[in-house]
């Protein structure tokens, strides 16, 4: 299963589509459902070498549709990018997926 990410790479910031392989149904399904709800992520090679994976979303006070924040960031210290990439995910599902509901259930 593939996960998409954006891929900002340096020195202008130029942005392509990348995925991430995961052979987890649920890490896959919740990565889906933080794009449904309107999320993106994004991954990015930092000059240390380390790579920066983050989500994107709509700020839940946000006043327009522009106001885009990074909900979610790990850094990856090591080839195996595995981990941060699971931590990205479900931190970003818990912001915007749970966040969601519980705003929903507050409001109903």
């Amino acid at each position: 299963m593939e996960i998409p990410f954006t891929r900002f790479v340096p020195p202008r910031g130029l942005q392509i589509s990348v995925s991430h392989t995961t052979d987890s149904q649920e890490l896959f399904d919740k990565a889906m459902a933080v794009i449904k709800a309107g999320g993106r992520f994004t991954v990015e090679r930092l000059r240390t070498g380390h790579t920066s994976f983050c989500c994107e979303a709509k700020a839940h006070d946000a006043v327009d549709d522009d106001d885009i924040m990074d909900v979610a960031c790990e850094i990856s210290y090591s080839p195996d990018e595995q981990a941060a990439v699971e931590k990205v995910v479900q931190n970003a599902y818990n912001y915007v997926v749970l966040r969601l509901v519980s705003l929903d259930f507050d409001n109903a």
